[in-house]
């Protein structure tokens, strides 16, 4: 599925809406430079402001809030698992079409979880202050 200028991926369909994942990392950020307040970090800032300022009107009319209070965000450990197959279904490819890591919103004391670029879920996780992590923001999509 195309929209925004970005491929998403569908993870679930339900009556009225469907979650959506995008099918590439769109860039690599780290999640937070020193804190371990989830609730503050410079990812999810960067995803409900400056990426979710990137998209339509249209689609932002669109968008349901997620049970975390975000419309937009990362998956956690549990819904990477549940909603892809194998580890081979996780693989992500960055705009340059390389195989990259991505971040999960789960974490615990200055360590974020997240995908390695062969589709294995870490959960120690990198620090928080890593820049390289690749960035696969979903949402729920009012059909």
């Amino acid at each position: 599925m195309y929209s925004a200028g970005r491929e998403w991926r569908i993870l679930e369909k339900q009556e009225d809406k469907i979650l959506l994942i995008s099918q590439r990392t769109i860039g690599n950020r780290r999640f937070e430079a020193n804190s371990n307040d989830r609730a503050n970090s410079e990812i999810r800032r960067y995803l409900s402001g400056e990426f979710y300022n990137s998209l339509s009107n249209d689609m932002q009319s669109k968008i349901v809030e997620h049970s975390t209070g975000d419309k937009i965000f990362l998956l956690s450990i549990d819904e990477a698992r549940r909603y892809f197959s194998s580890d081979a279904d996780r693989v992500a490819l960055n705009l340059s079409g390389r195989a990259c890591w991505w971040w999960l919103r789960s974490r615990d004391s200055g360590y974020a979880s997240y995908v390695y670029y062969r589709g294995n879920i870490l959960l120690n996780g990198y620090g928080v202050d890593e820049g390289s992590g690749g960035v696969r923001p979903a949402l729920w999509l009012n059909l």
